[in-house]
């Protein structure tokens, strides 16, 4: 899988040296997906899945690291990976104590795509909700219906009861449910739950195979800047010429930042007495990538001159510093054995 290209809607007027002496007129980034490995991985796991024809998958991340957005590149891309028309119904569960399993169905008939919510019986909508399925499916001309449920650690045992009868049914119409269950760490609990309770039919519906979502590591930080640096297929320009012009003229381009970016955050680790590595959550990165820019834009010196403090006050005005300890990635002793192992040979 390629780099996918990105576009950019910010507008900034520059110096007649290129650098710019106002603040951007819009968001510098947009809220495109930019590739990581990550989620590179995530694709692969899951058309790996859905070609063994698995009922469903877990996918836990921790907060922020961007799964959402991963959602939606995954979305975009998998009939063209799968091979085969594919229908996807993106659900993301409320953070509701007060939901009913009335509300919770009508919430599913929105986001697949209808507005025949009303009415008191149960049944009665979740008729309706199989009936809209099986038509949209129909006309893709598909027979394979892939449920991405993000938020799904929010999921209660009613709510997952529903979503069993709703498999079951898509079965009985000869359609092949896949259900992507997303969500924080705390959803890798489900599957203890449902064994203390026998209930053995969710986890072999939803749970076959566990996968673990993680931010961007420091030694991958410049093929995932590189995304940034893609210009839109549209005919934009990328961020880094709008920002410094002249530089961008010179060779510069954001990905010669990691350098001194993974140096920054290392720092920052260090000073918290952490050594072992340290993922980058997307949404921090995008986050300091913008106080960056707005910092060249701000000060207008050239980007190729970024020095070290500026970079570090950048990161921690994210707050990412504050929370750093929460993304250290976690290790087994083999693999820590491993690490030291390396260290004592170089």
């Amino acid at each position: 899988m390629g780099n996918p290209g990105r576009s950019f809607t910010s507008g900034v007027s520059s110096t007649p040296n290129g650098s710019g002496d106002t603040l951007p007129s819009y968001d510098l980034l947009d809220q495109s997906s930019v590739w990581t490995p990550e989620i590179e991985s995530l694709v692969h796991v899951v058309v790996k899945q859905i070609r063994l024809d698995s009922p469903g998958m877990l996918v836990i991340g921790r907060q922020r690291i961007g799964k959402s957005k991963a959602l939606g590149f995954l979305q975009g891309v998998l009939a063209e990976e799968v091979g085969y028309p594919i229908m996807v119904l993106s659900w993301t569960i409320a953070d509701d104590d007060r939901r009913s399993g009335r509300l919770f169905l009508q919430d599913r008939l929105r986001q697949s795509g209808t507005d025949a919510i009303t009415h008191r019986d149960l049944a009665v909508l979740r008729s309706r909700l199989i009936s809209h399925i099986r038509a949209e499916a129909a006309h893709i001309g598909t027979k394979r219906v892939a449920f991405f449920v993000d938020e799904a650690h929010i999921l209660t045992d009613p709510e997952y009861a529903q979503m069993l009868f709703l498999f079951n049914e898509m079965e009985r119409y000869a359609l092949r449910p896949f259900f992507l269950l997303v969500g924080q760490p705390e959803l890798s609990d489900v599957k203890g739950r449902w064994l203390a309770s026998g209930k053995f039919q969710n986890i072999g519906r939803f749970a076959t195979k566990t996968h673990e979502y993680s931010g961007v590591r420091l030694e991958e930080l410049e093929r995932v800047l590189i995304g940034f640096d893609d210009e839109s297929e549209n005919g934009e320009l990328s961020v880094a010429n709008k920002i410094a012009p002249k530089a961008f003229s010179l060779g510069w381009r954001l990905f010669s930042w990691a350098p001194i970016m993974v140096t920054a955050v290392r720092s920052v680790a260090l000073a918290q007495n952490i050594t072992d590595d340290v993922r980058i959550p997307m949404q921090y990165l995008r986050s300091w990538l913008l106080a960056l820019l707005y910092h060249i834009t701000q000060t207008g010196i050239d980007p190729r001159n970024l020095g070290l403090p500026a970079v570090i006050d950048c990161l921690k005005s994210t707050n990412f510093a504050t929370v750093l300890q929460y993304y250290v990635e976690v290790r087994d002793e083999k693999q820590k054995d491993e690490k030291a192992k390396k260290v004592q040979s170089t």
